[in-house]
């Protein structure tokens, strides 16, 4: 059973847009360099956080007809990712507003894509999941690294990725309380 990512340390909130699958793996990288993740679990931990935001940009569907904050600004679809480890795991989730789960399929040998949460589960050995969010549309799709020995997770400085609008926040660590209805292995 996966932790609640709203208990998760590290959180990034960023548009759907391409230019932010960059800012997850970067702010992914940050955090993970500080909690002294190592090396071998940060590459997997990259590529995960790589197709998982893709998925999220690629899939969240844009609200329909364009909506308009309060300033006059388009209300732009947004995607969270967290980060967030137990004794011997990394959590990796991403939230997005697109209720449809995550299909897990063999891609043809000619597919361009298609192999993501392939490689989510392969990297993973299974541990992943999903659950659709409690409070409207939209799921969490999480995915489980497990770590050689217990890292310790402070709080890095939260740093906003330059020419983005992407909120990070950080909070002090506790221990995660589980989240009823979520797929594990």
């Amino acid at each position: 059973m996966a932790p609640d990512p709203d208990d998760a340390p590290s959180r990034l909130d960023l548009a759907c847009e391409p230019s932010s699958i960059r800012n997850a793996r970067r702010h992914t990288q940050d955090v993970l360099e500080r909690w002294a993740v190592p090396t071998e679990v940060l590459d997997d931990a990259l590529l995960i956080v790589s197709e998982l935001a893709t998925n999220a940009v690629r899939h969240t569907v844009p609200p329909s007809p364009p909506a308009v904050q309060g300033g006059g600004q388009p209300n732009r679809q947004r995607y969270s990712l967290a980060l967030w480890t137990t004794d011997s795991r990394l959590y990796i989730a991403v939230l997005d507003q697109n209720p449809a789960p995550p299909m897990l399929r063999e891609a043809p040998a000619y597919a361009e894509t298609g192999r993501g949460l392939w490689l989510v589960s392969t990297l993973t050995a299974g541990r992943w999941g999903y659950e659709r969010t409690p409070e409207g549309p939209g799921k969490q799709v999480w995915a489980a690294l497990e770590l050689p020995a217990p890292v310790a997770t402070t709080c890095p400085q939260p740093v906003d990725p330059p020419g983005s609008d992407a909120k990070a926040t950080c909070r002090t660590p506790h221990q995660p309380r589980p989240h009823a209805g979520v797929v594990s292995t």
